[in-house]
């Protein structure tokens, strides 16, 4: 445990991720199986492919992706922090309370219009693409592929209300200074921007499922054969769902009620998003801290390494100068031993002066390189 939370290795999360059901893996963490999914991506630590469990239980052998080697700016440790069971997240900061009490204000309620009348321009570019979208299988309609509009997954029948709610939804939040994002390309997510957190939300149609009554001759075959033994009912009920994980257990999901439609929660949507993005600040703010402390100990741990090496380096080519000059001392008492003509005074000479030029650019306390290294060591910024 480090300050509460649970310190891992890149290697050792990476072991458990593949040791069981991310679900199951979660709840010993204490968070959910999305924060779960973040911290791995995050981490960039493969997870298992869908099918692999059930493989697995099959009693199939399955190969696990192997985990790719730690690119710079990946951290090799991570601090998981336990979502604290029963105790909802509330914000303290001063202002993000001023601001959820005001929901709670007459003048500051949400209203929904009975017509989409000068839509906002995202509610308006939703319409356009999802009217002309085909219901799939479960008779809803969602974002086309590569086509850029809200992440709504409802069906045609409640598509007009589900763009009047997001409508006033959308024109609420940017009256209050805030602001939303849909994504491109392949990215089918939809974002609210509060400060510097983003938000991933979505609005759903909630679809029951039942088995199909079957005839005699199916039920003889393995079900797994019969592809259409399903049968998917629309519900009518919206729910609209902030999609993060939230480390401090605050409300994300709200769905029409008996005698509350959707239409009549939207400003407890607004103190769902603040909440949730004072939530992920704080979370953010001390990822943000770890990764600071886990920097400074990285900058420390090369720092020794560097002066350790530093100091083996030195000492191995003082040893080698060391070595050279005694060897030069025996070759002075040779020539001096066997001054007969053999090699010339004036070489000889010259030979030792050469000799012991090499000797001094190696000793690294004649040479400099050991002051060098003591001004690094000292200077106001070090080494790095």
């Amino acid at each position: 445990m480090a300050d509460d939370g649970i310190k891992l290795t890149r290697e050792e999360l990476y072991q458990k991720v593949w040791a069981k059901p991310a679900t199951k893996l979660a709840k010993e963490f204490g968070i959910s199986d999305v924060a779960l999914g973040k911290i791995c991506k995050r981490l960039d630590i493969p997870k298992p492919f869908p099918g692999y469990w059930q493989q697995i239980e099959a009693g199939h052998k399955v190969k696990p992706t192997p985990l790719p080697q730690l690119k710079q700016g990946i951290p090799s440790e991570v601090v998981i922090y336990p979502t604290p069971a029963g105790t909802p997240f509330q914000p303290q900061d001063p202002k993000v309370v001023e601001r959820i009490k005001s929901e709670s204000q007459p003048d500051n309620r949400i209203r929904v219009a009975d017509t989409l009348h000068h839509p906002h321009p995202l509610v308006r570019q939703t319409r356009q693409v999802l009217e002309k979208a085909k219901s799939d299988e479960y008779g809803v309609v969602s974002r086309p592929w590569k086509q850029s509009c809200l992440s709504l997954r409802v069906s045609k029948v409640e598509l007009n209300r589900a763009l009047r709610i997001m409508d006033a939804l959308l024109k609420g939040l940017e009256a209050r200074g805030y602001s939303i994002e849909v994504g491109k390309d392949d990215s089918a997510f939809t974002y609210v921007l509060i400060g510097e957190e983003k938000l991933t939300v979505r609005l759903s149609e909630k679809v029951t499922r039942s088995e199909r009554v079957t005839t005699a001759e199916e039920k003889r075959k393995s079900s797994h054969s019969t592809s259409d033994r399903w049968v998917y009912t629309l519900s009518g009920k919206l729910t609209f769902e902030i999609d993060e994980y939230g480390g401090g257990g605050y409300k994300k999901r709200w769905t029409d009620k008996a005698q509350i439609p959707l239409e009549e929660q939207l400003n407890e949507v607004i103190v769902g998003l603040l909440t949730a993005a004072e939530g992920e600040r704080l979370d953010r703010l001390k990822r943000e801290e770890w990764q600071r402390q886990w920097k400074e100990e990285e900058r420390l741990r090369k720092e020794v390494q560097w002066r350790q090496n530093c100091i083996e380096s030195q000492a191995e080519k003082w040893i080698k100068s060391q070595n050279i000059r005694a060897f030069l001392k025996a070759c002075e008492s040779f020539i001096l031993e066997n001054s007969s003509g053999a090699m010339p005074e004036n070489l000889s000479a010259e030979w030792l002066q050469w000799a012991e030029r090499f000797i001094n650019w190696l000793d690294p306390l004649k040479n400099g390189e050991f002051e060098k290294m003591i001004q690094q060591l000292n200077s106001e910024h070090g080494y790095f």
